[in-house]
C-alpha cells in the first residue's frame, strides 16, 4: 500500500505541473536521442511543401520523384563474465533503408521505404502510404506506423514490455485524419484487407484531442477494438528549462477495468560553450488486475555528455533501468569517439545486468566500430 500511494503521488505531482545487436543500437539511440535530441518538439500539423521544379533552356520539368537513404553497419567483439566463467563473441551487422517520395501535386505526396539487413537480404517493404492536405484537413493512409505520446524511454523495449503505446497493435493498413477544431483532432483506424474488402468488425479505432491549457500541453486519447478499450491523458510542460511530462492509461476488457499504467518523467539539456549535458528520468507504475502480483514499479535513467575533447568528437552516455518489484535491473556505460575516419565511430561499452541482491551479475565488455551515412 505504501508503494502504491508513493507511486500515485509521484505520478500525479509530475503530471500536474557488445553484446547483442540490440544493445549496440540502444547506445546509438542514447547518444542520438537522449543527448542530441533531448528536446522533444510538439507534433506539428503536417505541411505539404510546394513542388520543386527543374528548368532548362526550353522547358520546366517538375521533379516529382526523389530518393534518399541511410546505411549503418557495426563490427566488433565482446567479452562476457557470468558465474565466474569467461566467454566472448563477435558482432557484424548492417542495415540499409531506401526512401522514395513522389510529389505529383503540391497537396499530394506518396511515400515508400524498403529495407534490408544482414539477417534478411530480401527487400522488405517498410512503408507505402500517401499524404493529402486540403486547406487545414490532413489525410494519410496506407502501410505505415503511428506512435502517439511524449513518453521517451518506456516507449521502447529497452526497459521491459512496452505499456505506453496505445497504437502498438495498429497495422499493417492505417488511415489517419487530422483537423483543427478548438484544438487539434486526430482520428485513426487500422485493419486488414480480406480479398477485396475491409472487415470493419475487426478494425481498430483511435482518436486524440490536443490543446494548450495554462501553458500545459494536454492530450486526451481513446482507442477501441471489439472487446478491448483504452483511455489516456497526457500532460507536458516546461518549467525552469526542464520539460516535465506524464501519461496515465486505463485499459478495459468489454468495458471492465483490466489495467492501469502511469508514467512520468523529465528531461533537460544544458548547452554550453564546451560540452553539452543531458539527463532524462522516467518512473512507471503498472497495475494489472488479473495478475497474481498486480503491481510493477520501475525507473529509467539516461545521462549523456557530448562535444567533449579538442575536436569535440567525444561522447559519454549512461543508462540505468531497475525494477523495484522483482529487484532486477541493468546498467550501461558507453564512450564514443567520433570520426575516427570518415563516417566511422568507435564505441566502448560496459554492460552489467543483475538480479535481486546482486547475487548473480553478468558483465559484458565490448568495442564496436560503426559506419553510417545518409545519401
Amino acid at each position: 500500500m505504501m508503494k502504491r500511494t508513493l507511486a500515485c503521488f509521484l505520478i500525479l505531482a509530475l503530471i500536474s505541473f557488445v553484446f547483442a545487436e540490440e544493445e549496440i543500437d540502444e547506445f546509438d539511440l542514447l547518444f542520438e536521442e537522449a543527448v542530441e535530441d533531448i528536446v522533444v518538439e510538439e507534433a506539428p500539423v503536417p505541411v505539404v511543401e510546394e513542388t520543386v521544379s527543374a528548368s532548362s533552356a526550353s522547358n520546366s520539368v517538375p521533379q516529382i520523384i526523389s530518393f534518399s537513404g541511410s546505411f549503418s553497419g557495426n563490427a566488433g567483439g565482446m567479452g562476457t563474465w557470468e558465474k565466474g566463467d569467461l566467454g566472448g563473441g563477435g558482432v557484424l551487422t548492417f542495415d540499409n533503408t531506401l526512401y522514395m517520395t513522389a510529389k505529383p501535386a503540391s497537396d499530394f505526396i506518396i511515400h515508400a521505404s524498403i529495407n534490408t539487413t544482414e539477417s534478411n537480404l530480401d527487400l522488405n517493404l517498410i512503408s507505402f502510404y500517401f499524404d493529402y492536405l486540403w486547406k487545414s484537413l490532413y489525410v494519410s493512409a496506407g502501410k505505415k506506423t503511428l506512435s502517439w505520446g511524449n513518453i521517451r524511454m518506456f516507449s521502447t523495449d529497452t526497459y521491459g514490455t512496452v505499456k505506453t503505446n496505445l497504437l502498438s497493435d495498429f497495422g499493417p493498413l492505417v488511415g489517419e485524419l487530422q483537423f483543427p477544431f478548438l484544438g487539434s483532432w486526430t482520428i485513426a483506424g487500422s485493419g486488414t484487407i480480406y480479398t477485396d474488402h475491409l472487415d470493419f468488425h475487426s478494425m481498430k479505432y483511435a482518436a486524440s484531442y490536443e490543446n494548450v491549457f495554462q501553458n500545459t500541453n494536454t492530450t486526451l486519447y481513446g482507442t477501441y477494438t471489439e472487446g478491448s478499450e483504452a483511455a489516456a491523458l497526457e500532460l507536458k510542460r516546461t518549467i525552469g528549462g526542464f520539460d516535465f511530462y506524464g501519461q496515465a492509461i486505463g485499459r478495459f476488457s468489454d468495458v471492465a477495468f483490466a489495467e492501469a499504467v502511469g508514467t512520468a518523467g523529465f528531461y533537460r539539456l544544458w548547452e554550453t560553450d564546451g560540452p553539452d549535458y543531458g539527463i532524462n528520468v522516467e518512473y512507471q507504475f503498472v497495475y494489472e488486475k488479473f495478475q497474481d502480483n498486480p503491481e510493477i514499479h520501475k525507473i529509467a535513467l539516461e545521462t549523456g555528455i557530448k562535444q567533449m575533447g579538442k575536436h569535440r568528437n567525444l561522447k559519454l552516455g549512461t543508462q540505468w533501468g531497475h525494477n523495484f518489484t522483482d529487484g532486477t535491473g541493468f546498467a550501461n556505460i558507453a564512450f564514443l569517439i567520433g570520426d575516427i575516419f570518415p563516417h566511422a565511430n568507435w564505441t566502448n561499452v560496459l554492460n552489467v545486468t543483475y538480479d535481486r541482491g546482486f547475487t548473480n551479475p553478468e558483465v559484458k565488455l565490448g568495442l564496436v566500430v560503426s559506419l553510417s551515412i545518409d545519401y
